[in-house]
C-alpha cells in the first residue's frame, strides 16, 4: 500500500498519506512529529553530502593539479633526456673520429717534437758559433 502512496516530486520522492480524518489528534501529532524528525535527519544528511561533495571537489582539483605538474615535469625531463642522448651521440662520434685519427696524430706530434728539438739544438749551436765569432 505504501508503494502506491509514493509520488515522485522533482528530485525527491514525497509520501502522500491518506486523509487523517479518522485518526485522533494525538496520533496525527505523533505522525507529524515523526515526519518533522525525518525531515531534519534528511536535511542533515543532505548538508553532510554537500560537504563531502565540496571536499571531494577540492581533492579532485588538487589531484588534477598534481597530475598536470607531474606530467609537465615528465615531459620536460623527457626533452632533456633526448637532448642528452643527442649530445652523447655527438661526443661518441667525435671520440671515435679521434680514435681513428689518434695514431696519425701521435705520429705527427712526435715528428713535430723531434723537429722542434732539432731546431732548438741548431739555434743553440748557431748562438754558440756567433758568440765565438764576436770574440
Amino acid at each position: 500500500m505504501l508503494h502506491s502512496l509514493l509520488v515522485p516530486s522533482g528530485s525527491m520522492t514525497c509520501c502522500v498519506y491518506p486523509p487523517l480524518e479518522n485518526e485522533s489528534e494525538g496520533l496525527k501529532t505523533n505522525k507529524l512529529s515523526h515526519l518533522s524528525t525525518l525531515l531534519d535527519k534528511e536535511k542533515k544528511r543532505t548538508e553532510l553530502l554537500k560537504e563531502i561533495c565540496r571536499e571531494n571537489t577540492v581533492l579532485l582539483q588538487r589531484q588534477t593539479q598534481l597530475y598536470l605538474s607531474v606530467q609537465g615535469g615528465r615531459e620536460r625531463l623527457e626533452c632533456e633526456l633526448k637532448a642528452c642522448k643527442a649530445e652523447k651521440q655527438a661526443v661518441e662520434l667525435k671520440l671515435s673520429s679521434f680514435g681513428i685519427l689518434g695514431k696519425a696524430f701521435e705520429a705527427l706530434a712526435e715528428e713535430y717534437s723531434r723537429l722542434r728539438q732539432e731546431i732548438d739544438m741548431k739555434n743553440w749551436a748557431l748562438k754558440e758559433l756567433t758568440q765565438y765569432d764576436e770574440k
